[in-house]
């Protein structure tokens, strides 16, 4: 079974016997082990979405043109799921359980709606003195309800020779999972967060959001569209953890057992 003549085993070291079982054990091992599923990544999803011949509107056009759009509801990485790209406004709470609104006008490659802004990478909230609206890139899965999902990026902000101030704040970051608030943090300008959760699913259609807002950690009320200082990027991915199998260390413990088989040839092998 394991390719080695019964003939050939009394002619052969068994030390090199185990040494080339515990490779192959090994190398089954690896090539046998499962990898965690991805299910969605913000970037090349958008890129497919830009380049699959559909219009905002679900009309037929030139793959690739000015005209093709990331839609609304495009596929993710694995067609399981959707993406869709919103405003939210004045989140009650901070858990954002309020439905927020689709940006409804595409232009030059973003949705706006006329404001936030959401490209491929960027995501630009709209700011005043009274308030913010925040721009939200949102994924819903499908059939996940007990998994574990993997939930990693960043964002990052660039640096500008600007001085920190009400109008050059920084952006308030915040990703959830259904009203579980994963991350709420504030960035300032030329700074990067990133982020890595394992959470447990309960919806069959679980939602993830990822949402950039005005409010930056250098005091004072925000500007309007101080968020342009900033330029705020986003990447993102959603993986669904697996569990490799079979160990390696499983093959070791099989491997030291057929040591004690050929123990008695060793000596005789030896003794010649």
């Amino acid at each position: 079974m394991l390719g080695i003549p019964a003939q050939c085993l009394s002619r052969v070291s068994p030390l090199a016997v185990v040494g080339w079982l515990l490779s192959s054990m090994l190398v089954f091992s690896a090539g046998s082990a499962s990898a965690d599923i991805i299910l969605a990544n913000s970037v090349t999803d958008w890129q497919a979405a830009v380049n699959d011949g559909i219009g905002v509107g679900g009309s037929i056009i030139v793959a690739g043109s000015a005209d093709d759009a990331a839609q609304q509801g495009h596929a993710d990485t694995e067609g399981s799921g959707i993406w869709n790209y919103k405003r939210v406004d004045n989140p009650a709470g901070g858990t954002f359980s309020s439905s927020p609104g689709f940006l409804t006008d595409w232009d030059q490659g973003a949705w706006v709606g006329p404001h936030p802004r959401i490209s491929n990478i960027g995501m630009a909230p709209t700011s005043s003195f009274t308030g913010g609206t925040y721009a939200a890139r949102e994924w819903f899965g499908s059939g996940l309800a007990g998994e574990n999902l993997r939930i990693f990026g960043e964002f990052t902000t660039s640096q500008n020779t600007f001085p920190h101030s009400a109008t050059n704040n920084g952006v308030q970051l915040l990703v959830l999972l259904d009203q579980q608030v994963l991350l709420n943090e504030q960035m300032a300008p030329g700074g990067t967060v990133t982020f890595d959760f394992i959470v447990n699913t309960i919806q069959t259609t679980p939602r993830v959001r990822f949402l950039v807002g005005p409010g930056g950690p250098i005091p004072g009320a925000n500007g309007v569209n101080d968020f342009y200082n900033d330029s705020t990027q986003f990447r993102g991915q959603i993986h669904q953890v697996t569990t490799a199998v079979p160990e390696p260390w499983t093959a070791a413990l099989f491997l030291l057992g057929l040591t004690g088989i050929y123990s008695r040839r060793s000596l005789t092998w030896f003794a010649r």
